[in-house]
């Protein structure tokens, strides 16, 4: 098939070419009763006629009432030339099928429908042309709001499916945005805490100060190492890891931690949960709380870390407006199925999260 044909095909639609094969009834009768040229001639020209504006609709769109009305005068013009006249009544009926709306459809159908009888009987044609025509005009009209429905029904799944995955595209980008959030949000005030500690002690202790650089260094390269995996959707955070980090930026910051309880085995989709619940937290602590102290709470149930409470003694007096990283957090609890809540201490604030039974 060459480019050309190819491109017809796909702006005609297979399924109307296929239904050009009815035009084939039409001379049948002629087997019988040999036509003149005359009755070839007028059927040519019928033909003719037709062809045009059956191809010239697109099949995508509401049929427009004219083809139907044009059809059925095709065939009644083109009785008396010995052919199977009701082949285009049936044409006639599948462009009402496709009339907008329904009701607008089954009522001229149903006009077509009548008039062959009437027309036969008018005419004086034989009973079997209006049986004919009628029984393959229902059965036409039948396939045809089939195939309609089953279009519309495509293009609701279609449209279901598309819709599925903006939403999931929509999910994933708020994902990362929350990970790198929260990542660099940690990362980036640990690795200022210490370039300014390394700053205050450049003169005085240079071989702290050189210590602090190169903790710098692979606060720097573990972030980086995290901005990727967020990126990837394999994040792999742990309560644990979470925990010494959050000691040793607390430590750095000049803020005492104690922690009250143990981690325990726990499923890594929740652990991962609190650990990103508990890096937030604590980059909250440094940043704004001016605290000296900060107390993590962990709480079990059933063998598991059921809530933490993350608490400090810093100069909050209310609770505090919610930004990009508590609407995180608040967000990755309420997909595991929890919550979290924030209350001022006045001073200090505190933040539990809480994670449904497992």
């Amino acid at each position: 098939m060459t480019a050309a044909d190819t491109g017809r095909t796909r702006r005609y639609g297979l399924p109307r070419l296929i239904w050009l094969t009815y035009l084939l009834i039409y001379p049948l009768p002629w087997l019988e009763d040999h036509p003149s040229p005359h009755d070839i001639w007028m059927s040519a020209a019928g033909v003719a006629v037709f062809l045009p504006i059956y191809l010239r609709v697109p099949e995508d769109k509401p049929m427009p009432l004219y083809p139907a009305v044009v059809f059925a005068a095709i065939g009644y013009v083109l009785a008396p030339y010995h052919g199977a006249w009701t082949v285009f009544a049936t044409y006639a009926v599948s462009a009402a099928a496709r009339i907008v709306p329904r009701r607008k459809a089954l009522v001229v159908i149903a006009l077509l429908l009548a008039s062959i009888p009437a027309f036969t009987a008018l005419t004086h044609r034989p009973p079997i042309d209006a049986g004919f025509g009628v029984l393959l005009g229902v059965l036409i009209a039948m396939a045809m709001f089939s195939r309609i429905s089953l279009l519309e029904r495509n293009k609701q799944l279609l449209a279901a499916q598309t819709e599925v995955r903006g939403l999931a595209a929509t999910a994933e980008r708020e994902r990362i945005a929350r990970d790198l959030h929260d990542l660099l949000g940690h990362s980036l005030t640990m690795i200022a805490i210490k370039a300014d500690l390394a700053g205050r002690m450049m003169a005085r202790d240079p071989a702290r100060t050189a210590a602090e650089i190169e903790e710098i260094g692979t606060a720097a390269r573990t972030a980086l190492r995290e901005v990727r995996a967020a990126v990837t959707g394999m994040k792999g955070a742990s309560l644990a890891y979470e925990l010494d980090r959050a000691r040793a930026a607390l430590t750095s910051a000049g803020v005492a931690l104690h922690v009250v309880g143990e981690t325990a085995p726990i499923a890594p989709a929740r652990d991962g949960v609190l650990a990103m619940a508990l890096r937030e937290a604590v980059t909250n602590v440094i940043r704004h709380a001016q605290a000296t102290a900060c107390t993590i709470i962990l709480t079990h149930e059933n063998g598991e870390i059921a809530e933490m409470i993350v608490q400090d003694n810093g100069t909050t007096r209310a609770a505090p407006r919610e930004g990009n990283g508590l609407l995180g957090m608040r967000a990755r609890l309420a997909a595991a199925g929890g919550s979290l809540e924030v209350h001022a201490l006045r001073p200090g604030l505190r933040i539990t999260a809480r994670l449904a039974p497992s």
